[in-house]
């Protein structure tokens, strides 16, 4: 995948809401898509995985962050604490940081909001796919007019639900079970 790729391909971001990424495609790519969603837009959610070093260009590019905590410690390797680390990437550009932090839940940072979501109380079996699942869950759901904390709460069950099953692509959640589960645990999260 190269820039000329996504150039090749502007047109998907006309009348788009939100564009996921993920560090295991080259760099270039990803700051190309970044610049596209930026001229339509359209809003940037971005994984890092497999790097250490985010460029400057592509975090003034980048929305939303999601990485888990061994992630946030690559691409910010100093020793400052978790929070210290969010704050450094909010000071980049980023509006929004999301730590995922597997059996614990997850961080937030924005400029409005800090806070911290529990984990579901699941029996783990697979982990591999959960970082999917939450980012997956995260952005439909924004896209469904849920709020940030309400959809990073929903990503959170889709994200525990998914390591209940062997697998990545196999362990994620459908609609239907997600909303079935939450119906039972939180109903007032639905709308």
């Amino acid at each position: 995948l190269t820039a000329h790729d996504i150039s090749a391909n502007e047109h998907l971001f006309v009348n788009s809401s939100f564009c996921m990424m993920q560090t295991e495609v080259p760099m270039d790519a990803l700051i190309k898509a970044g610049e596209l969603a930026k001229k339509h837009g359209v809003t940037t959610v971005l994984k890092p995985s497999a790097c250490s070093v985010l460029p400057p260009k592509l975090l003034e590019l980048t929305d939303i962050i999601v990485p888990n905590l061994d992630e946030l410690n690559e691409i910010c390797p100093s020793s400052e604490s978790m929070e210290e680390k969010a704050d450094y990437l909010i000071a980049r550009g980023i509006q929004t940081v999301i730590v995922t932090l597997g059996a614990d839940g997850c961080y937030i940072r924005s400029k409005n909001l800090t806070c911290s979501l529990p984990a579901i109380n699941v029996v783990s079996v697979d982990s591999s796919g959960a970082g999917d699942a939450f980012i997956c869950a995260l952005v439909a759901y924004l896209l469904y007019g849920y709020d940030l904390l309400s959809a990073a709460k929903i990503a959170n069950c889709a994200a525990g639900l998914s390591t209940t099953r062997q697998g990545t692509t196999t362990a994620l959640v459908d609609r239907a079970t997600l909303e079935t589960y939450i119906q039972r645990i939180t109903p007032e999260l639905l709308h």
